[in-house]
């Protein structure tokens, strides 16, 4: 949703300057930032932003309350890019500005920016009557992972706004509070299987210990969305032993892409239990199936997989997956 200025290569070199290849100082940024034509200063303003460089902050907050328009939008951009801190205060100001981007893209910058102290100012927006800035707001609350915006969040789970709900929903997993899952818990009866999929990592992202048990109870449920995206939710959390059998047992599943994201979790979760069934998947008809599973026996780094994983890379009909196979096969144990 943020405001992006980039590709502003063409419009550096038609002014004489080398955006990004180093043949001209920090120094200079600085000077065509503060003394130059409105053109050459947004190309600074790209430049510094793209170097990374942490003194080219205070400069760009110093710039921010004479900028207008659109370079007022690109320094807040940069100074978002650049995690500046020290904006934070001015970046909130401009949370009140008429113009609706202006807004948005200072919601986006302090998102950006990840500072708790930054909510309460983000709260009233949303509210606010565009739209777009409505989501930024709930987007830039999970990012700041502010646990006083919870309750308004929660609120938004009722929008007829779906885009506003699918944001609220995924701040609540950013925010982690685990008093979040009795409302996230109630959004799991929508029939939208996208909704439901934010729901369900969402649900994964909660610090919380109960969070495992329930995942692992939606392995075995009739609803095969919810067996994925369950699978799918473990794979973000540390691995639990408890929860591999369960796992296992999803490699059979007879639905492809809960076979899929069981493959995936088992891998990152580097279970070795699950080789011989990532051999058997290998050998599968389908490509998807025997790539992930040679990404997944890649991850686990199973010597007992290399004979397997040699012939696939040397024999497999698709090139895609023979690359797959020859790096897992580069990092196996010996």
């Amino acid at each position: 949703m943020g405001i992006r200025w980039r590709g502003r290569l063409a419009l550096g070199l038609c002014l004489g300057l080398s955006v990004g290849a180093g043949a001209r100082s920090l120094k200079d940024y600085l000077a065509d930032l503060r003394f130059g034509t409105p053109e050459v200063r947004e190309a600074a303003v790209e430049a510094l932003a793209a170097s990374r460089d942490p003194q080219a902050g205070p400069a760009l907050l110093e710039a921010l309350p004479d900028s207008r328009g659109a370079l007022k939008i690109q320094v807040m951009d940069a100074l978002g890019r650049l995690k500046v801190r020290d904006a934070v205060g001015a970046l909130r100001q401009e949370l009140a500005d008429a113009d609706p981007q202006s807004r948005l893209q200072a919601a986006v910058s302090l998102g950006e920016i990840g500072d708790p102290s930054a909510g309460p100012s983000l709260l009233p927006l949303l509210k606010d009557p565009d739209s777009q800035v409505r989501v930024q707001a709930a987007v830039a609350l999970g990012q700041c992972r502010d646990l006083s915006a919870r309750r308004p969040l929660e609120a938004l789970l009722d929008s007829r706004d779906g885009m506003l709900k699918l944001a609220a929903v995924d701040a609540l997993g950013r925010i982690g509070d685990s008093a979040c899952l009795p409302a996230l818990r109630s959004q799991l009866s929508n029939p939208d299987p996208v909704y439901r999929r934010h729901v369900v990592r969402a649900i994964g992202g909660l610090d919380d210990p109960k969070v495992d048990g329930l995942l692992g109870g939606w392995l075995a449920d009739k609803d095969a969305t919810l067996r994925g995206f369950s699978a799918e939710a473990l794979g973000t959390r540390p691995a639990d032993p408890a929860l591999v059998p369960a796992l296992l047992k999803g490699l059979s599943d007879p639905v492809e892409p809960v076979r899929i994201r069981c493959m995936e979790t088992l891998g990152k979760w580097r279970v070795k239990e699950a080789v011989p069934g990532l051999l058997k998947a290998l050998r599968d008809q389908d490509d998807l199936i025997r790539y992930k599973a040679a990404v997944a026996l890649g991850l686990i780094g199973d010597a007992r997989a290399k004979p397997a994983l040699r012939y696939v890379s040397e024999n497999d009909p698709r090139p895609e997956i023979r690359a797959a196979a020859g790096q897992a096969l580069n990092g196996l144990n010996p």
